[in-house]
């Protein structure tokens, strides 16, 4: 039994990405077509300029799983090569700056045409720079042979930069020191790298750089708050960020693009590709299933635990509990299914220790909330529209931390106007959140009896 347990836990890690073999098409529950058949067509039909998208979802959406099967798809039907920069293996959040992302661009370039065709690009104004910090890093320790050489440096090396403050500051200050832009350098080497694919026997001719992880970023320069940080980032800098010479997809705040400022990122970027929850529930009624949802999530995780069948795994309550108070956020569902397996020693799960497994989100939105948040959540719940205020900042901030969760109804209406919100299930569970429905419907009922 603890085996299996163990297989469980593994294979239900939040803080994972899919595997392309674990990947589940949840279209049908999220209202729209898929990432990555969209963004191919695109591609495949634009014949000048190069594409921008922004792409957005809730925290533990699925937004790194649907990049991911977007590079598998383009690798094998068609002749770009996507290049995938995972931002968090390159800067602190907490103190970011645009030309660590245009550096760590450069080094997955590089890093891909090495180890994907064999091609090592030799790009003199990286390579300086990185020999300037070099010693930085071998005093420490020597880069091994299974590691990947970027510009004369071990790639795990420079992804140290973050931590090294010291190394960040000599290299910062070597770029800083040029008349070109580290943008104009990266220009060139993508020229450089696009050159080499076309002079290639492989399939590929075009680069598309896919840069995950960029809504994560909580301070940018200067700017002290995370919104203004944002704001800087994607709209401050919206020409260096659409300055890239190659296709580029970037990962933006779901709650800045639902603020104010979304039309302007319309205006900039064009269009934006929401990955909504996985809708589990009918709009409105909490109670009722929205059947492909739930049949999406059971067969994710069929996928997941391989040769250990659900039956095995989960009473049926005891799933559906799990499926439902997750909020169609697949992290959610991954950390409810640790916990559970944390509490028992026998399978399978039971509905209590289901319900156990979601106490502990239960008291951390419990105590965390803001108090004013309580009402709006309470009058959102038994809104008929199922909308929120786009301007208001406590919006945004319960949509951040998911206190508020975004769903798409898609082909189950002729509204073009088809998104909707709910309160997370989980925070439903919360005294203080009954108490400010109660007292809001009471409050109702004895408006409408004096009228």
């Amino acid at each position: 039994m603890e085996k299996e347990l163990k297989k469980i836990f593994n294979a239900c890690n939040p803080n994972l990405a899919a595997e392309e073999n674990y990947y589940t098409d949840c279209r049908v529950a999220r209202g729209g077509d898929v990432l990555a058949r969209k963004v191919k067509k695109k591609l495949e039909f634009e014949e000048k300029g190069f594409l921008c998208y922004l792409f957005t979802g809730h925290i533990g959406s699925g937004k790194s799983s649907e990049l991911l099967h977007l590079v598998s798809v383009l690798k094998q039907d068609t002749n770009f090569l996507p290049v995938y920069v995972d931002i968090k293996d390159y800067i602190d959040f907490e103190n970011a700056n645009l030309d660590e992302i245009f550096l760590a661009m450069a080094v997955e370039v590089a890093d891909v045409l090495q180890t994907e065709l064999k091609v090592r690009l030799k790009n003199n104004y990286f390579e300086e720079k990185f020999a300037e910090i070099k010693n930085f890093f071998l005093a420490k320790r020597k880069v091994t042979k299974l590691e990947v050489d970027v510009f004369g440096v071990g790639k795990a090396e420079i992804q140290e930069i973050k931590q090294n403050d010291e190394a960040k500051r000599k290299l910062f200050e070597a770029i800083n020191q040029d008349t070109k832009s580290l943008l104009d350098e990266l220009n060139l080497f993508i020229k450089e790298a696009t050159l080499k694919l076309l002079q290639q026997e492989s399939q590929y001719a075009k680069l598309v750089i896919i840069v995950d992880s960029l809504e994560k970023i909580k301070k940018l320069g200067a700017q002290k708050e995370e919104l203004a940080s944002q704001t800087e980032l994607f709209i401050g800098n919206n020409t260096k960020l659409r300055g890239i010479e190659a296709h580029t997809i970037y990962t933006v705040p779901l709650a800045l693009y639902r603020s104010t400022s979304g039309p302007n990122l319309l205006q900039y970027y064009g269009e934006c590709l929401v990955l909504p929850m996985v809708k589990i529930f009918q709009r409105g009624n909490f109670d009722k299933p929205f059947k492909e949802g739930c049949k999406a999530f059971t067969e994710i995780l069929k996928k997941r635990l391989e040769e250990i069948p659900l039956e095995t795994a989960f009473e049926t309550e005891a799933l559906e509990l799990l499926i439902k108070y997750s909020g169609g956020n697949l992290r959610i569902m991954m950390r409810f299914i640790q916990e559970a397996v944390m509490s028992t020693d026998v399978l399978p799960i039971t509905v209590n220790i289901a319900r156990k497994s979601i106490q502990p989100t239960v008291r951390t939105y419990a105590s965390s909330i803001n108090e004013t948040f309580w009402a709006k959540l309470a009058a959102l719940d038994v809104s008929a529209d199922q909308q929120i205020n786009n301007g208001d900042l406590d919006s945004w901030v319960m949509l951040e931390n998911l206190t508020i969760m975004e769903y798409v109804n898609g082909e189950e209406t002729e509204n073009l106007d088809d998104i909707w919100y709910a309160v997370n299930p989980v925070v439903r569970e919360t005294g203080k959140f009954i108490a400010a429905k109660e007292f809001l419907v009471n409050a109702k009922v004895s408006n409408d009896v004096k009228q």
